[in-house]
């Protein structure tokens, strides 16, 4: 079990943890472009330098490699099964639907991620 050390400022039920407290981490690094956050300008993903490119096969496998790297870097707790790629063109979006499970997940329950962004 880790210890989680809360600041007495803090309420101990505003504090997200499981489920919610990793979706939040996934959706705020992949929506967080590199070189945004002052003092910490590694942190996010990649993504949007894709965002305007033709969605084509190539384009779909480097958005994903963005994702896994930046996953792999900054939420450290999952372990991700697939990603899809999915192109949404009535709403001009891109979807992605990731699948993981939780590294200390006894059960290994595979969770669904989805992240919608315009294009």
């Amino acid at each position: 079990m880790e210890y989680i050390d809360i600041p007495d400022n803090i309420k101990k039920e505003d504090v997200q943890t499981g489920d919610k407290a990793i979706n939040n981490s996934i959706r705020n690094i992949i929506a967080t472009p590199v070189g945004s956050v002052p003092g910490h300008p590694e942190f996010g993903s990649g993504i949007s330098k894709y965002l305007f490119e033709l969605l084509d096969p190539l384009t779909e496998e480097l958005i994903k490699s963005e994702i896994e790297y930046a996953m792999d870097r900054w939420e450290r707790r999952i372990k991700i099964i697939t990603i899809d790629i999915i192109s949404d063109m009535d709403y001009n979006r891109i979807l992605i639907k990731m699948y993981y499970v939780i590294k200390n997940d006894p059960d290994r329950t595979e969770r669904e991620f989805i992240y919608k962004t315009n294009v």
